[in-house]
């Protein structure tokens, strides 16, 4: 039997933050912001997306279920962003990450939706933007693995990359190394993920099904394909996002751009 959750009951969730801020201030007197910060943003925004929801999924049209992918995606590329510690004017950057988290994500729907899934019609908001909002979460977060580990490597070697361009070799090929250990750390938390599925935790997308009265063998094969689908995902998302971030490190004659390194 499904138990429902009061708005009271909601309210004395914030029993957990304060816990979580308290011990925080055992180890730091400048870190519970954050996580303060971090709660009212949940709280508000999923509050907001909630009641969104509820009427997008209500009248389930294609430009409604297009129009909030598209803010999921802007919202996602100012979040990466900000992950990479980059100024909101870093058009370049956002414009990167926007395309990388769209063609990554286009591309798994079409997939899944042709061969597994199945569900129509193929804007059907009710599968559509759960379902895409963990793809693109973990997209993101291989997205910002991947530039961190690229852009460290390089700032570690740099003489040596120099070295390489100096001799004719093209940018992006001097430091194909460390994109190809960007691209491993980008991947490792989805890897880690499957590989403790089931065993050390159940998924977000399995117990919320289970706690819903779903059957429990369906909500298992949903969540196989998630992260099947997350895993493609994030790859899809990574190889583009290799081929614009080397535009976005080096010129055209491979010269390093200042503002970058």
């Amino acid at each position: 039997m499904f138990v429902n959750i009061s708005l009271q009951d909601l309210l004395f969730s914030n029993l957990l933050v304060l816990g979580t801020i308290l011990i925080s201030l055992m180890f730091s007197k400048k870190f519970y912001w954050k996580i303060l910060w971090g709660a009212l943003r949940t709280f508000a925004q999923l509050i907001i997306v909630g009641y969104i929801l509820k009427y997008v999924f209500q009248y389930n049209t294609w430009w409604m279920s297009l129009l909030v992918l598209l803010i999921m995606h802007i919202a996602a590329g100012f979040i990466c962003i900000d992950s990479l510690g980059l100024s909101y004017k870093r058009f370049d950057f956002l414009f990167a990450a926007f395309i990388s988290l769209t063609i990554a994500m286009t591309t798994t729907f079409i997939i899944t939706n042709i061969f597994i899934i199945h569900f129509k019609p193929w804007y059907r908001a009710d599968y559509l933007i759960p379902l895409s909002g963990m793809v693109i979460g973990n997209s993101i977060n291989a997205i910002t693995l991947y530039h961190k580990n690229v852009i460290n490597s390089i700032k570690e070697r740099k003489s040596f990359v120099q070295s390489l361009i100096s001799l004719g070799i093209k940018g992006t090929t001097a430091i194909y190394e460390f994109t190809s250990e960007g691209f491993k750390t980008g991947i490792m938390p989805t890897i880690n993920a499957m590989l403790m599925i089931g065993i050390v935790k159940l998924p977000g997308m399995v117990t919320g099904q289970i706690i819903g009265g779903a059957n429990v063998t369906q909500a298992v094969y949903y969540q196989i394909v998630i992260m099947f689908m997350i895993a493609f995902a994030t790859s899809i998302s990574m190889v583009i996002f290799r081929i614009l971030h080397g535009k976005l490190i080096f010129d055209k004659h491979s010269f390093f751009k200042d503002k970058i390194i």
